[in-house]
């Protein structure tokens, strides 16, 4: 249980961290005053999306009467890697050749709203993983260890 929760945990921190590295840079350049209004609009933007989607998670957990339609999950990771490999070539492209100048501080804060976003969007399956967890301890499972000694304590 402590390990899903750790999860949680760590995954807020991944989603936080390239937004932190970004303020750092700015902070370098002198310019930390104008990009953290900014910063902190995309923290707002970010949690607010994750916390709309654990809403909608925890709502679809109701029995409904419908029938729900059954998601087909490799259709979202195929139309998700090439954009992800499309995003990273254009941001090691721009990056090379320096085709921004002064800009690339702001670029790199849209990078960081992608990623970041992304990140929170995964985080709702850690959440729901721990609230069952939590909530119904039938969820649990015991080490294999514990269940070999207590085979032979019975014998």
């Amino acid at each position: 249980m402590l390990l899903n929760i750790s999860y949680v945990v760590f995954t807020y921190k991944l989603a936080l961290d390239p937004l932190i590295m970004t303020l750092m840079f700015t902070k370098n350049d002198g310019v930390y005053e104008q990009y953290a209004p900014l910063a902190l609009a995309i923290v707002i933007f970010g949690f607010g999306v994750h916390f709309y989607l654990i809403r909608r998670e925890f709502s679809d957990l109701k029995p409904k009467k419908k029938k729900k339609k059954e998601k087909n999950g490799n259709a979202l990771l195929y139309a998700f890697v090439p954009v992800l490999f499309l995003l990273v070539s254009a941001t090691g492209y721009i990056f090379k050749h320096d085709l921004l100048g002064d800009g690339d501080t702001l670029f790199l804060l849209g990078v960081v709203l992608v990623t970041s976003t992304a990140i929170l969007i995964g985080a709702v399956e850690f959440v729901m993983g721990a609230y069952c967890l939590i909530r119904f301890p039938s969820f649990r499972v015991n080490s294999p260890s514990s269940e070999k000694n207590a085979r032979t304590n019975k014998s």
